[in-house]
């Protein structure tokens, strides 16, 4: 990915905290990227589902702007794993190398939105 910064987005959509935030990550991902060149942006995000079935998880991406995992992924359950995913919306930072720089930025994303993202790109850079 040629982003700046790669965020994991872990969600469900039979979590009611994951519905207050979709609107919050969404709107973040437009804002960062507005105004970016084509094929670069300042930030991806990766939808990882954690719906309960395919049905779910249709229904789920229909307003999702940023790409995701298959439903089926077997990816999935090996994130949950590694992430020791306890709860959602989760929201882990990715180093360029792919491991994780940060468990989860959902706070200083809801709390800051675009005014996180020097800091987003430093932690994203920064080595272990």
């Amino acid at each position: 990915m040629s982003a700046k910064v790669v965020l994991l987005y872990f969600s469900g959509i039979w979590c009611p905290p994951c519905h207050g935030f979709e609107f919050v990550i969404r709107n973040f991902y437009k804002a960062v990227n507005e105004g970016c060149e084509p094929g670069k942006k300042n930030v991806e995000i990766v939808f990882v589902s954690c719906d309960n079935s395919v049905e779910e998880f249709n229904e789920h991406i229909v307003p999702m702007p940023f790409p995701m995992l298959p439903f089926d992924s077997p990816k999935i359950a090996d994130l949950e794993e590694d992430l020791d995913v306890e709860s959602i919306p989760i929201v882990p930072l990715l180093r360029k190398d792919g491991t994780i720089a940060r468990e989860s930025v959902r706070q200083i994303i809801q709390v800051q939105g675009v005014h996180c993202l020097p800091e987003l790109i430093k932690d994203a850079d920064a080595p272990f």
